[in-house]
């Protein structure tokens, strides 16, 4: 059975603001897409009146509103969602007070003004059983939040006498497949319920139930749905789901990272996605810029453009180019040493070019290359050796610079020695070797030396002492402070003509380059 996705925004708001009212500890309240059922007449009337010129300020009150909320500023949410909700009175709109009201609810919640924030929720309780009626969907929404607030105040024998009001009301409204909002928000009120109560085991069911039916009905990074991800994901922890943990985790961080404000907070769009040709130089200008700002440090202005670009690939339709904006994003990251959103920004580029079949490229080897990194960090020496053995095969496959063979050589060298794969890391060694003795630069002789010291340390960690001290003496006065220095601003001018290397030819594929 299919359900209608004509949900209006107001309900879409209203779920949104229900879930940030008391997320994870503080349990909430969502929407449901409106029912179509016979309203009161004086209702009916109001909500069948044209938007006005104000509608659209109550949309950026709203929306700035749950900025503000995501990023915890609670104060500054409340004194717009006030100034929302005196719009909405003094022009009569009765959704537009519905959605005033659950989101100022949800401010003073997290604010502990408790009192407050029920008066309000009970206000939108009555007023929606007087707009839509007891028997709708929107009605067993706000039943819904209740229950959530009474399991946050303690109250379980509250929070289940709401809950199963509200289920009974999603009944009689058509249910789960009708309403899949309103359904997903009984199931996240019921999950909190069984968490408080320790049932980890049953939580973890309804909170997955509750995920179905969200990402059935909104766009997967949609702020609710990553909110509620949010509070499932110690759920998993806590009944050690741990590779479903890390999925779920990977999935908040790259919905963080890529932004999931505004726009996003919508219903899935069921309409077949129409590409519009952008102009290859607007984007190829934003693109200038980021890299520019990268170039400059200033990353939260880089990370701005990128998202501009994220933008512009999406309306186009372009995979190669959100595969190549997802990368840039998770360096900007790497630079601001947020990790977990470098990682998984990485990984949905990767699996983007999987997608395409665009996996023999220099973008791809690239990005294989970051990802082993990560995994060495984390000392996962086994999964680096794979990702940079693929790189490597596809860099010399695509003909790629000596640098930049020699950069992934460099890596997997170090994962050989964290991991004792002593065969593996003097192979390596002496690739890189070769490479040094081909090389004309001023820091030739260096870098040799460098790998000749890795080479000897390994060979006395796997037991060939007395021909790894031979190695090493004869390097002696060939890594002074100021060749070891060249070196390290080599490396550095070495990788940056790697990543123009690189980019140009991703940028050519893209029809962007020059």
């Amino acid at each position: 059975m299919t359900f209608s996705m004509r949900a209006s925004r107001t309900n879409i708001v209203l779920s949104l603001s229900c879930c940030l009212m008391v997320s994870a500890a503080a349990p909430s309240t969502l929407a449901a897409p409106a029912a179509k059922k016979k309203a009161p007449a004086k209702a009916a009337a109001k909500s069948a009146k044209k938007p006005v010129s104000g509608a659209n300020d109550h949309i950026k009150l709203l929306d700035d509103g749950t900025r503000d909320m995501i990023k915890e500023s609670f104060s500054q949410a409340e004194a717009k969602f006030k100034k929302a909700l005196a719009q909405a009175e003094a022009a009569k709109n009765t959704n537009h007070q519905l959605e005033s009201l659950v989101w100022l609810s949800a401010s003073l919640e997290k604010q502990s003004r408790l009192d407050e924030a029920l008066a309000l929720r009970q206000k939108a309780l009555e007023l929606a059983k007087k707009t839509f009626g007891a028997d709708s969907s929107e009605y067993a929404l706000q039943l819904a939040g209740m229950s959530s607030f009474y399991t946050k105040k303690g109250n379980n024998a509250q929070a289940w006498n709401y809950i199963e009001q509200a289920n009974a009301t999603l009944g009689k409204a058509g249910g789960s497949a009708k309403h899949p909002i309103t359904g997903a928000y009984c199931a996240i009120a019921t999950a909190r319920i069984q968490n408080l109560e320790g049932s980890k085991g049953l939580a973890d069911q309804s909170y997955k139930k509750s995920l179905d039916l969200l990402q059935a009905a909104m766009k997967e990074n949609a702020p609710l749905v990553i909110l509620i991800s949010k509070e499932y994901l110690p759920v998993l922890e806590a009944i050690e789901k741990t590779d479903e943990a890390k999925s779920l985790k990977d999935k908040i961080s790259l919905a963080e990272a890529a932004g999931t404000t505004g726009s996003a907070n919508t219903a899935a769009d069921t309409a077949p996605k129409i590409q519009t040709k952008l102009s290859g130089k607007e984007f190829a200008k934003i693109v200038g810029e980021a890299k520019q700002n990268m170039i400059d440090k200033d990353f939260d202005s880089a990370l701005a453009k990128w998202q501009k670009a994220l933008a512009m690939a999406e309306k186009e339709g372009s995979q190669k180019k959100l595969a190549y904006v997802y990368f840039k994003m998770g360096d900007t990251y790497s630079l601001k040493d947020e990790k977990e959103k470098r990682e998984a920004l990485y990984k949905k580029s990767a699996l983007l070019r999987e997608k395409m079949k665009e996996t023999e490229t220099l973008g791809m080897a690239r990005v294989l290359t970051r990802l082993a990194n990560y995994e060495i960090t984390n000392k996962n020496t086994d999964e680096a050796k794979r990702l940079l053995t693929k790189a490597l095969e596809i860099e010399t496959k695509q003909k790629a610079s000596d640098g930049m063979i020699e950069n992934t050589l460099r890596s997997l060298a170090s994962a050989c020695m964290m991991g004792k794969d002593f065969g593996k890391g003097e192979e390596v060694c002496r690739k890189l070797i070769v490479l040094a003795e081909k090389d004309t630069s001023p820091v030739a002789e260096t870098k040799k030396a460098m790998s000749t010291s890795m080479l000897a340390g390994l060979m006395m960690q796997s037991g060939r002492t007395q021909e790894g001290l031979s190695m090493m003496q004869s390097m002696n006065g060939k890594l002074t402070p100021e060749s070891t220095k060249a070196y390290s601003n080599a490396v550095a001018a070495q990788f940056a003509a790697v990543e123009n290397e690189v980019d140009a030819s991703e940028e050519k594929s893209m029809g962007i380059a020059g």
